[in-house]
């Protein structure tokens, strides 16, 4: 047996509301409303027959998930009327929704470059197009950029450092758990040959011109940005290894410093860099001050007493990867 409360409904562009007078408040000039619900009419499904209701002629259910609402019309026509406007409004909204969302990404995917301008995969190993097997996207139902679900390593740190905009959410996601499916030195590696954009070969002077200033120095400035936030909020990875340290340095030095019009950048990692070893050494010579002469320091990887910030490494072991990983199989959402 179905209970049911009366409700009024109100059919707006791509929403349904539903209300019920509110008699406390009723005047001379009319009701007022209580709202109930509002809902996304695009996200709503019909069944035109209601089977538990005994008088079902001009009645129809509206559903969405395990909620559903039963609107009785006063005749068959204001019934059919009803049933018109939301098919309507359901179909529109998916179509424009649809819509929208190719328009959203062509336009953060930016015109496509001529043949002259497209490197190939022996080139530069980030020049894979995307495809459903290399990169997977989720629904942003707000717009704006889209979330990333997956996608194999390169493509993860592709769009990392993606040229035609930036998406800090992914970043910051990105470095808390990489270390789920690759090494610090892989990573870093990767954005070294990320960085190193080899110009395409057969192209003219105008449109070398062209590709080094709107697309291989865009990716450069997310490459420095990357690692610039890699060594304000993870340190800890070079302080595990002095390789990555080491390899870093050499980055900063052999590629970025020769880099066009990157001698701001080159101070801005330089300075990081050397206030995160300062700080270090700072905090281990209070250690030694304060323990006695035959103690043991404790190692602040494990202890969690490091260069100004607590140890997250329990954190990290713990932590699930938001991003599906493969190696060049197929990928499943």
């Amino acid at each position: 047996m179905c209970l049911f409360v009366e409700r009024i409904f109100w059919l707006f562009d791509k929403i349904l509301i539903s209300g019920k007078p509110a008699d406390f408040m009723t005047t001379k000039k009319g009701y007022f409303y209580e709202i109930k619900d509002i809902l996304n009419v695009s996200t709503l499904s019909i069944r035109e027959t209601v089977p538990d209701l005994e008088d079902s002629k001009n009645a129809f259910e509206v559903f969405r998930d395990q909620e559903s609402q039963i609107i009785v019309a006063k005749s068959e026509k204001e019934r059919a009327e009803w049933l018109a406007a939301f098919y309507r409004e359901i179909t529109w909204g998916k179509l424009a929704y649809a819509l929208e969302k190719v328009l959203m990404q062509e336009a953060f995917q930016g015109p496509e470059l001529p043949p002259s301008l497209r490197l190939t995969e022996e080139e530069y190993r980030f020049a894979v197009p995307d495809s459903p097997e290399n990169i997977l996207f989720e629904i942003n139902e707000t717009g704006g950029i889209p979330l990333i679900k997956g996608g194999t390593v390169l493509k993860l740190v592709e769009r990392l450092t993606f040229d035609k905009y930036a998406d800090t959410n992914y970043l910051l996601q990105f470095l808390l758990t990489y270390r789920s499916f690759m090494e610090p030195l892989e990573l870093l590696n990767l954005l070294i040959e990320r960085f190193n954009c080899p110009v395409p070969k057969n192209a003219s002077e105008e449109e070398i011109e062209y590709f080094k200033t709107n697309i291989r120095r865009p990716v450069q400035l997310r490459v420095t940005n990357v690692v610039k936030n890699w060594v304000d909020k993870h340190y800890l990875d070079f302080q595990e290894s002095k390789e990555l340290l080491k390899r870093f340095l050499e980055f900063v030095k052999d590629d970025i410093s020769n880099a066009p019009d990157m001698d701001k950048v080159v101070t801005s990692l330089t300075k990081a860099i050397r206030k995160k070893r300062e700080d270090e050494t700072d905090q281990t010579n209070r250690k030694s001050f304060m323990l006695g002469p035959n103690e043991i320091i404790p190692d602040p990887i494990r202890t969690g007493i490091s260069a100004g910030f607590m140890d997250i490494m329990d954190v990290r072991r713990h932590i699930l990867s938001p991003f599906l990983v493969c190696g060049g199989s197929p990928l499943s959402s």
